[in-house]
């Protein structure tokens, strides 16, 4: 768990650099963050969550075309994760939730 916890502990950082408009900050952690290593369950759940910041970064700058793709990337991910899930029995809910803020903020961005 201790990769797991890692993660979360960089997801909050990077949630209070956005919040505290810590823009520069926010990107090289995330950048840091995104793994480009096999696609486990928890690889796509953490380069999901990763991702969704990074849109939300450049939805606060204004920088519209580059959160979209991100979160076409995080669709694109979020797809195989709900595949996963289902076929191994996982709770859903939570990635329904996240599904669905995906959703939104790509209906947000494309405005």
């Amino acid at each position: 768990n201790a990769p797991q916890c890692c993660i979360d502990v960089k997801a909050e950082l990077a949630e209070l650099y956005l919040q505290f408009q810590q823009y520069d900050k926010a990107k090289a952690l995330l950048n840091d963050s995104i793994s480009a290593g096999p696609e486990t369950f928890r690889d796509l759940e953490a380069n999901t969550k990763m991702l969704c910041l990074f849109a939300e970064l450049y939805q606060n700058v204004q920088r519209w075309e580059d959160a979209k793709s991100l979160l076409v990337q995080c669709w694109s991910f979020q797809q195989r994760l709900l595949t996963m899930a289902n076929t191994s029995g996982k709770n859903m809910e939570p990635l329904e939730k996240t599904t669905a803020n995906i959703c939104y903020n790509m209906g947000l961005v494309s405005l």
